[in-house]
């Protein structure tokens, strides 16, 4: 794989503790996420976290994202107590280093909001997707992201039994 034969150049460039090193166990994570295979993923991103962690420390954008990523792949594994903690961490991270008026933390409340349509807490998933949809409008207006967001709360409208609303807001995706 080409993100292995990264991380082998990024051990011989910077060594094993160094912030780029991590960066690149990230994304061989992210390989092994879209590959199904969430184990691989988790132990990767786990070795990515303590490794930036040691590097830059904890309040840091680079391992807010890696906190986040592992979160996703520890939700595909089940491991939902653990996946709401980074989610919450990450989150706070974001909002310390850009506000709660900043893409990346909309990024964060989606992300969190996901998690709660996984686990059935559609109110707390409304809240935190109406939150982010609302961020990423007077950021960008309605541009792709915006569209996911919007597609996002749809399924919570679904779910909750608002099947006008959500084929309203799935429509509007759509045709954004």
């Amino acid at each position: 794989l080409l993100s292995q034969t990264t991380i082998r150049k990024a051990t011989q460039a910077f060594g094993k503790k160094n912030k780029n090193y991590a960066l690149s166990l990230n994304d061989l994570s992210f390989i092994y996420y879209f590959l199904q295979q969430y184990t691989e993923a988790k132990k990767v991103s786990n070795e990515a976290l303590e490794v930036i962690s040691n590097t830059v420390g904890k309040n840091d954008s680079d391992y807010a994202t890696i906190l986040n990523n592992n979160g996703a792949f520890r939700e595909k594994l089940g491991d939902y107590t653990n996946t709401e903690k980074l989610y919450y961490e990450s989150m706070s991270i974001r909002e310390r280093l850009f506000t709660q008026k900043s893409l990346e933390y909309a990024q964060s409340l989606n992300n969190l909001g996901n998690y709660y349509v996984e686990t059935g807490n559609l109110s707390l998933a409304e809240k935190d997707l109406k939150q982010a949809l609302e961020i990423q409008m007077q950021i960008n207006g309605k541009d792709y992201e915006y569209a996911k967001k919007l597609n996002n709360l749809g399924n919570v409208n679904m779910n909750m039994g608002r099947y006008a609303i959500a084929e309203t807001q799935f429509k509007e995706a759509l045709s954004i």
